[in-house]
């Protein structure tokens, strides 16, 4: 994101691409089904017991998976990444490709 930022502070154009609304519906529908068929109750363990492995430096594979097996999204998981690195949720936060390469592999 800042990085688009500061691309559009340099150069003359509006965007790098044509933005198709059906694509982002599709996946705002997709995202909203995940989140009404999971249990909230246990992807809130998942993701505290993901976050505390963050925190104390434990391997994060096996929350990870059980994370993503509650439907947790990627989103959800960059807000943890982000927490569990001391940042607020005021500031910027961008996941790593590696880790969205990892919820692509796992979800």
């Amino acid at each position: 994101m800042r990085a688009f930022k500061a691309l559009q502070q340099h150069t003359n154009f509006d965007a790098l691409y044509e933005y198709d609304l059906s694509i982002r519906d599709k996946q705002i529908n997709r995202l909203n089904k995940a989140r009404s068929e999971r249990d909230g109750q246990q992807l809130g363990q998942a993701m505290a017991k993901l976050q505390d492995a963050y925190i104390t430096g434990e391997n994060i594979l096996p929350d990870l998976i059980e994370a993503v097996k509650c439907n947790m999204s990627r989103g959800e998981y960059c807000g943890i990444v982000a927490a569990a690195s001391g940042y607020s949720s005021k500031e910027e936060f961008m996941c790593s490709e590696d880790s969205v390469v990892l919820m692509n592999i796992l979800g």
